[in-house]
């Protein structure tokens, strides 16, 4: 009867807290910690940088099992501070979290593109995304991240921001044999490639798949008219290779062959003339050796020689960022 008595007692004072109490069995009283994010992102050479990331906002898709808790939910940063509406608070489950920079715009022309996540498959897709938009895509994927780890869930999670398009740059030289003509370059395009494209994260893999209805040119104007010079073997001056054009964004992309060309529109003049013969153009197949690849730089250098030919060489080819900067 002792303890019926204890039991009985208790009973008010638990029916009397129930109608402002809500059971949550993943969450432990007092373990409700709020998700909170911050950014991160490696210094870029293009035109999306940690500035644009604060200035602009990035969304965030992503949740646990079966749950979705962010459906491309807008994190702004003010007064010094990361945050969004409606918090959202860490259960003990295993989360999933993507940030994607621009946030899409269904009302834009430029960032019309679709971003959708699974909670069941873990699967991020970006859809009808458009590179002649000249805009610097960037995804920042955090899988496996476990809830009931205070290390994890005590503090804001860092976006590490990392860009998911294909930098493209051109450099122009001309030969030792071919300095009787001063050149100029007056245009320079990219022909043949997808402008168009699907990207697809999964665990092991990320892929993007292009738009063969999309095949166009790329062209970044010259605001300068670039004189060649001859090659140099100073290592210090980028062996005197002149960038004609640089941080094209492009979708990563196989270069099979004969399918992608650079066009060059130019001007030359033999060393004792006094005038340039001027509406000269010639238009080459790119180096199949090597395909766009995510989130890297490559840089296409060639020679324009004696005969006014393109040669080129090995495309240079490196990570797209260097040291990584916070905010």
């Amino acid at each position: 009867m002792k303890y019926l008595s204890t039991i009985l007692l208790l009973l008010p004072l638990c029916a009397g807290c129930s109608s402002d109490w809500e059971i949550d069995h993943n969450i432990p009283t007092g373990k409700k910690a709020q998700i909170g994010f911050s950014s991160r992102m490696h210094i870029t050479r293009a035109d999306a940088t940690l500035a644009d990331i604060q200035t602009n906002g990035f969304s965030v898709w992503g949740g646990y099992k079966d749950n979705t808790v962010f459906d491309g939910r807008k994190v702004t940063f003010e007064n010094s501070a990361w945050g969004y509406e409606n918090t959202e608070y860490w259960t003990y489950n295993t989360y999933d979290f993507h940030g994607v920079y621009p946030t899409p715009d269904a009302n834009s022309t430029d960032k019309n593109y679709t971003v959708t996540w699974n909670d069941t498959t873990k699967e991020l897709n970006i859809t009808g995304f458009d590179s002649s938009s000249g805009i610097d895509l960037l995804h920042s994927p955090l899988a496996g991240l476990d809830g009931s780890n205070t290390n994890i869930s005590g503090k804001p999670i860092e976006m590490n921001f990392n860009h998911i398009l294909t930098n493209v740059n051109v450099e122009l030289v001309k030969a030792a044999e071919n300095s009787v003509h001063d050149i100029r370059i007056t245009q320079v395009v990219i022909y043949g490639l997808c402008t168009k494209g699907d990207y697809n994260w999964t665990k092991e893999n990320a892929q993007w798949d292009t738009d063969e209805s999309s095949i166009s040119y790329i062209s970044k104007e010259i605001n300068n008219i670039a004189d060649l010079k001859v090659k140099s073997d100073n290592a210090n001056d980028n062996y005197g290779y002149t960038s004609i054009i640089s941080d094209v964004l492009c979708i990563p992309q196989n270069i099979n062959e004969n399918s992608i060309y650079l066009g060059v529109a130019y001007d030359f003049k033999l060393i004792d003339a006094t005038e340039y013969i001027t509406g000269n153009s010639m238009i080459v197949a790119l180096p199949t050796t090597y395909n766009w690849g995510i989130g890297e730089k490559v840089t296409y250098r060639a020679t324009i020689d004696a005969h006014m030919k393109l040669v080129f060489g090995t495309p240079g080819i490196e990570a797209w960022g260097e040291e990584p900067e916070s905010g």
